[in-house]
């Protein structure tokens, strides 16, 4: 199973040809900035193609932005995504992948638990400095 968010049946308006996309309809399509995706670019995460109206977006830059905005909002790393990204192998149909995205997923999950027993620890010391 491969972390595949791109729509298989339905082609957004004004697409350029067939799940090719600008760096507007994907904006609009993921809820990233296009300062985000261009950073993304930057750092080598998705390599769009070019074209005589600018950047050209393919179905693989579509889920490879998917997982990377689904995984910034979980509190993932660049590093972590890079990972995540670079582990898909379409002969195991992406279970390396799903693994190890639920890997990091769980160790992000270890670490806010971490974080939110100091927390709590801070604030029964503050509350018994109150009394």
């Amino acid at each position: 199973m491969s972390i595949d968010y791109a729509p298989s049946h339905v082609e957004p308006k004004g697409a350029i040809r067939s799940f090719e996309y600008s760096i507007n309809q994907l904006s609009k399509l993921l809820g990233l900035t296009a300062r985000a995706i261009r950073f993304y670019e930057e750092k080598g995460l998705v390599k769009p193609g070019r074209s005589w109206s600018g950047r050209v977006y393919t179905r693989r830059d579509f889920q490879r932005l998917s997982v990377i905005a689904r995984g910034r909002k979980a509190g993932l790393s660049l590093e972590d995504l890079e990972d995540i990204l670079d582990a898909y192998d379409p002969a195991d149909h992406g279970h390396k992948q799903v693994e190890l995205a639920l890997d990091r997923l769980q160790e992000k999950l270890v670490e806010l638990d971490t974080q939110r027993a100091a927390i709590v620890a801070e604030m029964a010391v503050l509350e018994n400095a109150r009394d």
